[in-house]
């Protein structure tokens, strides 16, 4: 019999709800640091919510999910790393769909290979000017659950609602 010290914490991956905090967005990209599967989660998990809302309130709404990529972490990069693909990607997302700004959610590949996905964020963003927002998305790989909706939320906040706040607060004294 397992002992309810011994039992491991349900945990599970974050991805989904990363993307679905930003999936009705079409200003935004998403783009996860992962796998292919793990974006296939994400993207049937998406549709199969929406046709059981359509379904029930006989709504047709036009979304094609087509600002969610991903890098495609494959047996190369889980070996030599994948900050060069993670890079190829924004760069790709940004020349192609000129965004407005990019969420970027490492999965837990990346977690587990090392990558510094903060770090290429940040220098995707000055190189191409396009805002790029890092939120965790390792949920299998870290014993704490993170909220998508939450952390983008926060972030996106902090990144452009509070400094717009400051700056009209300033206007108006």
């Amino acid at each position: 019999m397992i002992r309810n010290s011994e039992r491991k914490k349900v945990i599970h991956c974050n991805l989904m709800s990363v993307f679905l905090a930003a999936a009705y967005n079409p200003k935004a990209a998403v783009v996860f640091h992962a796998p292919k599967s793990c974006s296939h989660i994400a993207y049937n998990a998406f549709w199969e919510m929406r046709r059981k809302i359509e379904n029930q309130k006989n709504l047709k709404t036009e979304h094609d999910c087509s600002n969610l990529f991903v890098t495609g972490l494959a047996d190369k990069e889980a070996i030599f790393g994948g900050e060069k693909i993670l890079k190829e990607c924004l760069l790709d997302v940004v020349a192609e769909q000129k965004p407005e700004y990019i969420i970027v959610a490492a999965g837990c590949a990346a977690g587990v290979i090392g990558d510094d996905v903060a770090a290429i964020c940040q220098e995707a963003e000055q190189t191409t000017g396009v805002p790029v927002l890092y939120v965790e998305g390792s949920g299998f790989m870290n014993q704490k659950a993170v909220d998508g909706v939450l952390s983008i939320t926060k972030a996106i906040c902090q990144r452009f609602v509070y400094p717009l706040l400051k700056r009209l607060k300033i206007l108006q004294v």
